[in-house]
């Protein structure tokens, strides 16, 4: 409806994207090799016209640049809606998408699948060790073919990506969460209105968690919940048809209250939910616990601190735990550790961060990782490992075996006995 109401067609396309590259400065010859003009877009030297040559000749037939702009950027905010939607990407891996010429889609066994990147800094080059891969269905494979149109506009590869025109000698950037947030509540704003966008307070994990619930309604299995959500299942056991469900995908979409027989009581002890809070919060928050890390004594002091002083009024420590799941301090998603430096509008370059390890330990003065977090740490070290010597990886095998000594190095500060 949006198409027919601006009355957008496959030329008009070309002649906006011409215009606005003409007019940010492009030469003809790099419009010519982005888009194809129709004979009308010519000069009389059989090159493109200007960008304000154009405008005129688009004012002519009826058409308003500010009204086309609009009508682009909600097809490009629908796009990043759709993708994040439909894969329940964490946010760091959906701004990193690369839709110039589809590059992002792949086939693999019939199945057309997005590869996306994980990167920790915006300067970092992705090694493709923690890189992923999600199973793109046809309404995102369609998002990712139109997006790869308003690329064209933006000159930029990204998914998510500033709405205006990239200069000619600028390189283009992705947007960080921040920028999902507001391209989604100017997306949410639009289509249903100011007073819905200000009570909705978007904010890019809400993609998550609305994925983990109709999938829970579809009744698809945990084990494909936690698969879908690239939760890591933390032991051989949970294997099994009956457990392969990592507790941190209980944490979403309200899955643990909705399990449990009466999950909407408020304190209810036996709620699936509760139990992994409880759990999380008795692996972080343990005063006789062991941690590793530039923070660990810092971390375990507070810790003592804390306890000794409730403890001391007469609370139990089973006490305190349960009153900091009341209270929400459970961790909902623990990854490889705990960071204490980590706001993400701030960049430290001191901070020795690996890909998806997210957190090094052995070297980072922010960190605090705990024994829960040692099986994590020990999948790092057995997949490098498995992939050291394979002919394919040959190129990062210097990555590899650096991943490979920083789990270790974890590993054996935990405790851990690590087979080389």
């Amino acid at each position: 409806s949006w198409a027919n109401k601006e009355r957008v067609t496959h030329e008009i396309l070309n002649a906006y994207i011409a215009i606005r590259l003409g007019t940010k400065g492009y030469s003809p010859s790099f419009v010519t090799n982005i888009v194809e003009p129709y004979d009308w877009m010519l000069n009389k030297d059989s090159k493109v016209m200007g960008g304000l040559t154009l405008r005129k000749e688009l004012k002519k037939r009826g058409y308003k640049l500010d009204d086309l702009r609009e009508y682009f950027n909600l097809v490009s905010y629908a796009c990043t809606y759709l993708v994040g939607q439909y894969t329940g990407m964490r946010p760091s891996e959906l701004s990193e998408i690369r839709v110039q010429d589809c590059s992002c889609l792949v086939q693999d066994d019939g199945v057309w699948l997005i590869e996306s990147t994980v990167k920790k800094h915006k300067d970092e080059i992705s090694t493709g060790l923690f890189d992923d891969r999600w199973v793109a269905i046809p309404i995102v494979k369609d998002a990712i073919l139109a997006a790869s149109y308003i690329s064209k506009i933006k000159v930029s590869p990204y998914l998510v990506s500033n709405v205006d025109t990239v200069k000619p000698g600028s390189s283009p950037k992705a947007m960080a969460s921040n920028g999902i947030t507001h391209q989604m509540n100017s997306f949410i704003g639009q289509l249903l209105g100011k007073s819905i966008e200000n009570e909705l307070k978007f904010n890019p994990y809400m993609l998550r968690h609305t994925l983990t619930y109709q999938l829970f309604k579809a009744e698809v299995g945990l084990p494909l919940i936690s698969f879908q959500l690239k939760h890591f299942v933390e032991s051989i056991s949970k294997y099994t048809s009956a457990g392969a469900t990592s507790s941190v995908t209980l944490g979403y979409g309200d899955i643990g209250e909705m399990l449990s027989k009466d999950g909407n009581r408020k304190g209810d002890t036996k709620s699936l939910r509760r139990a992994a809070e409880l759990d999380a919060i008795k692996t972080a928050h343990n005063p006789n616990g062991t941690y590793y890390g530039g923070k660990a004594n810092e971390h375990k002091k507070g810790l003592i601190k804390t306890f000794s002083g409730y403890m001391a009024e007469g609370y139990t420590e089973e006490e305190v735990y349960e009153a900091m799941v009341d209270q929400g301090v459970a961790i909902v998603h623990m990854g490889q550790g705990l960071c204490y430096g980590g706001r993400a509008e701030e960049y430290d370059s001191s901070l020795p961060c690996i890909g998806s390890l997210r957190c090094n330990p052995a070297r980072c003065k922010q960190a605090v990782v705990t024994i829960k977090h040692a099986p994590k740490w020990r999948e790092v070290y057995t997949l490098n490992k498995s992939n050291l010597n394979k002919p394919e990886y040959s190129h990062n095998r210097e990555q590899i075996l650096a991943a490979m000594n920083e789990a270790k190095m974890v590993l054996e500060n935990l405790g851990e006995e690590v087979e080389l």
